[in-house]
């Protein structure tokens, strides 16, 4: 561990007069370059560190961990990352640890954005441990200088990166070596080279055979998905070729899966790469390329479908296309726009719900039930203009009760001395903080004893474990306080943002997508035409409720 400074030793022995216990996030980071490195190697190795680092500070109390498994640090859409920025916006969190500047990030410009406003902002100290960086004890010049450049190194060092895997992977898809991290569907990947895989091959003839035959897309699939074949994300799943859970969580096989098949010419037994691409400084987003950007190299593995039998299906393919007449439910489904995109699900699988033209009306129903497996769902039909009318008036009637308790909260807000309040509720938390800090000091002493002899042992035990339970109810009451503070700061303001996002709606006439977006969450379909709507903010309303009718009115 690296040496702390006189002049650190000096801030921490005054801080320790009235010690903060920070509420500190861990969070640990594996990049796409390592993503073969095994967990005790990377993962495992930070968090061991960081959880050791802890254990020295008695003013960091770990609150929970925080991990992103093979995901770049060139950009932050990562769902670790995610849950960590909703935990900190929550008031959950005031501190996070990571083993090095290049585990937040990679990007230059963001996660200087992140260090210099975002965290500030939040009230979040962060701490670089291998780079012996603090935002708590960083001086002036370590802030604007040091880490800015560390940044810069991690940027130029991923750019870096970037530009040789992607010469390297071009020179060995040129000599015809398969690159991809799965085989395709039907064959196996033994290195660089690709073998027919007994048990899946079948199934690729039974789609182009199918297709031969006159069958459409849709129906393959459905054939497919009667038929109880997995899909192949969760064949390899099954396989153990990949761990990833969502791939084990796909139940069917979808139009896309069964057309990315019948177009791909690898099954004749030609290696054909770079049909997409991906850039690591954009955070491994792939696009469709051109086919003169294809790399062919033909007659490298063995063929499971025969060229010509590929041509024709190619050919019906291309036919299908271009003669596809213009049904009149796509048709109608165009003519106006589709508010509820993106919020309807069916109550019963959780898959998305589809929206139908049916004699001149709209109408949702289950995908499932629809374009994948009749048996698989139920229909659950529910007319848009009665979809419209149902959510309307939930909302309606959720204006009404954010205008109600703005009113009451306005009223409140004169009668409360909420400033008051808030100074009492932090003064009781600094109160138990540094009750904290002599709990922690005892503890240390009575270490230092038993280690010399001067404590039983029997003593020492009980003593430790009679500080561990007030520990713990401090830990709980700091935690009640901590919420009752931010109910206080968040209920009694004069700008309360759920209240506000619903009242500005207080004259609509009639739904929008602008009201949908801003005030729904989701919408579930059940059968019997039962509806479940999630709206925005629904937690903190609850929680305004319940704390108002706690507080007589004068």
């Amino acid at each position: 561990m690296p040496r702390v400074s006189k002049k650190n030793k000096k801030v921490n022995n005054v801080q320790s007069k009235g010690l903060h216990i920070y509420r500190t996030a861990i969070y640990v980071r594996l990049s796409v370059e390592d993503e073969r490195k095994a967990d005790s190697d990377s993962i495992g190795t930070q968090k061991a560190m960081l959880e050791r680092f802890l254990q020295t500070q008695p003013d960091l109390q770990l609150y929970d961990v925080y991990e992103d498994v093979n995901y770049s640090g060139t950009n932050f859409n990562r769902p670790g990352f995610i849950r960590l920025m909703r935990d900190i916006e929550a008031g959950l969190i005031d501190c996070v640890a990571v083993k090095d500047l290049s585990r937040l990030g990679r990007n230059y410009k963001e996660t200087g954005h992140y260090l210099e406003r975002i965290f500030p902002i939040c009230k979040i100290r962060f701490i670089a441990v291998a780079d012996n960086f603090d935002t708590l004890t960083s001086s002036i010049d370590e802030s604007s200088l040091s880490v800015p450049l560390k940044n810069l190194m991690n940027d130029i060092q991923t750019r870096d990166i970037s530009r040789k895997v992607k010469s390297s992977f071009n020179a060995k898809q040129k000599r015809g070596e398969f690159c991809g991290v799965f085989a395709p569907y039907g064959y196996i990947k033994t290195g660089p080279a690709l073998v027919i895989d007994e048990e899946a091959a079948p199934i690729i003839k039974m789609i182009f055979g199918w297709r031969l035959d006159g069958m459409g897309i849709m129906a393959i699939a459905r054939k497919l998905n009667s038929m109880k074949i997995l899909p192949p994300s969760r064949y390899r799943f099954q396989k153990g070729i990949t761990k990833a859970k969502k791939h084990g969580q796909t139940q069917y096989w979808h139009k896309s899966a069964v057309k990315r098949i019948l177009e791909n010419p690898g099954y004749m037994g030609n290696m054909v790469q770079a049909r997409y691409k991906s850039n690591l400084m954009n955070g491994g987003g792939i696009i469709k390329t051109s086919k003169d950007e294809w790399i062919t190299v033909e007659n490298t593995h063995p063929a499971i479908i025969d060229k010509d039998i590929f041509c024709a299906a190619q050919k019906i393919n291309s036919e299908r296309t271009v003669n596809m007449p213009i049904t009149k439910n796509s048709e109608e489904c165009n003519k106006t726009a589709n508010i509820f995109k993106g919020l309807i699900f069916c109550g019963d699988c959780g898959k998305h719900m589809c929206r139908l033209s049916r004699r001149d009306k709209y109408t949702y129903a289950c995908y499932v039930y629809s374009y994948v497996d009749k048996h698989a769902c139920t229909m659950k039909p529910f007319r848009e203009a009665e979809l419209k009318e149902a959510v309307f008036s939930v909302i309606t009637a959720q204006i009404k009760f954010a205008s109600n308790m703005s009113q009451v909260i306005s009223k409140m807000y004169k009668q409360t001395d909420n400033r008051g309040q808030v100074k009492i509720l932090s003064g009781k938390v600094s109160a138990l903080q540094y009750r904290l800090d002599e709990i922690q000091g005892f503890k240390k002493s009575m270490s230092k004893d038993f280690a010399e002899g001067f404590l039983l042992e029997e003593d020492y035990c009980l003593m430790f474990k009679d500080f561990d339970n007030e520990s713990e109810k401090i830990f709980n009451e700091l935690g009640r306080l901590d919420k009752e503070k931010l109910c206080h700061e968040k209920t009694l303001s004069k700008k309360n943002e759920g209240l506000d996002a619903f009242q500005k709606f207080v004259e609509a006439k009639y739904l929008t997508a602008q009201m949908l977006a801003a005030l729904v969450r989701r919408i579930d379909i059940y059968g019997s035409n039962r509806l479940e709507i999630t709206l925005n903010y629904q937690d903190e309303f609850e929680a305004i409720q319940e704390y108002i009718s706690n507080i007589p009115l004068a």
